[in-house]
């Protein structure tokens, strides 16, 4: 009976611990869409809360500095939408369409990194690989969607940021 029981915990403790580093690829099949559209195929099983850009402190994404960059105004017609649980999932709006996705991770080894590259890797493609020091970046594009992968080595552990965008995002905001 203990033995069953210690043998049911540790399959507990495997199936959690495999859920907690399981990543979830986005896979956006239509960009600049609305709000109400995106909580209804990406956030109705989801808690999320929605935020001002103004209402996240110290909010660091280097595509909304770029954004930032083409006009200063978009600061206040940005709005994000963040789901969290292991990893950290922003929905960025400018206005009320939807233009980028960032997933904000740690990671506890260099396995669990290559997992997440090969789950991109399987949807996305074959990257374009760039490493200089401790930060290697992985960009991917497939149809309307642009991704920047950006994985840091921090001592043992790692920082992964990843950028889904709308391929012309850019194009888009300057019109």
């Amino acid at each position: 009976m203990k033995k069953a029981i210690s043998t049911i915990v540790m399959l507990k403790l495997v199936l959690l611990a495999a859920d907690v580093w399981a990543y979830s690829v986005v896979t956006i099949q239509k960009w600049e869409i609305n709000q109400n559209d995106v909580i209804k195929q990406y956030l109705s099983k989801a808690n999320y809360k929605q935020y001002a850009l103004n209402q996240i402190t110290g909010y660091n994404n280097k595509l909304l500095n770029y954004i930032l960059a083409i006009d200063t105004d978009y600061k206040n017609k940005i709005t994000i939408f963040r789901t969290g649980k292991g990893i950290t999932r922003d929905f960025m709006f400018i206005g009320t369409k939807l233009y980028v996705v960032t997933d904000y991770m740690q990671l506890s080894n260099a396995e669990s990194s290559s997992e997440v590259i090969s789950a991109l890797g399987k949807i996305y493609g074959t990257p374009q690989k760039q490493t200089e020091a401790n930060t290697t970046t992985y960009t991917y594009t497939k149809d309307q969607t642009k991704i920047i992968a950006i994985l840091e080595a921090k001592g043992q552990k790692y920082s992964m940021t990843i950028y889904y965008y709308y391929k012309n995002l850019f194009k888009s905001l300057l019109q």
